[in-house]
């Protein structure tokens, strides 16, 4: 989605003595290898469109989730390659905000009962859910995404 804020021609005169017409248009959001990029540098609109496509995801592996002949340690691993993946692509250079953090954790949450078979009217908390999944936590996971970058811009000079 391209949004025209504003619109100027500038005239550059040339060594003949020829102008050429410069016009630009400057945008609050586009797309740059697979990632929105917004103009406020908040990073909301990638991850509410990361967490957008997790259901698409989802349920094209419903099945496998469904399979009882798969250990529920094959089927996080599956999770892990195929799902967190994309959710978590780039994350290492998003900016987040406080209600930001919070948004990744609950699809998170969710996945993981839908792997487990867990529904919502058997009342079963995160953290029985967490122990059960013995997966870290969308926090921890970006964290851990994030220090290698740190080391290597630390490193440029």
């Amino acid at each position: 989605m391209l949004t025209v804020a504003y619109r100027s021609s500038v005239d550059i005169p040339d060594v003949k003595g020829i102008y050429y017409i410069i016009s630009y248009i400057v945008i609050n959001r586009f797309t740059y290898l697979r990632s929105d990029v917004d103009s406020s540098g908040y990073s909301t609109p990638e991850i509410l469109r990361r967490i957008g496509l997790a259901p698409s995801i989802m349920s094209q592996l419903d099945r496998l989730w469904k399979q009882s002949r798969l250990s529920n340690t094959t089927k996080f691993r599956i999770y892990n390659s195929c799902f967190l993946s994309s959710l978590l692509y780039a994350s290492e250079t998003w900016t987040l905000l406080k209600a930001d953090i919070a948004k990744p954790e609950v699809v998170h949450m969710t996945n993981h009962r839908r792997i487990l078979g867990i529904f919502w009217h058997e009342f079963v908390t995160n953290v029985e859910v967490a122990t059960l999944s013995q997966l870290p936590s969308i926090n921890k996971a970006m964290s851990r995404r994030r220090h290698p970058l740190f080391g290597h811009v630390r490193r440029m000079d």
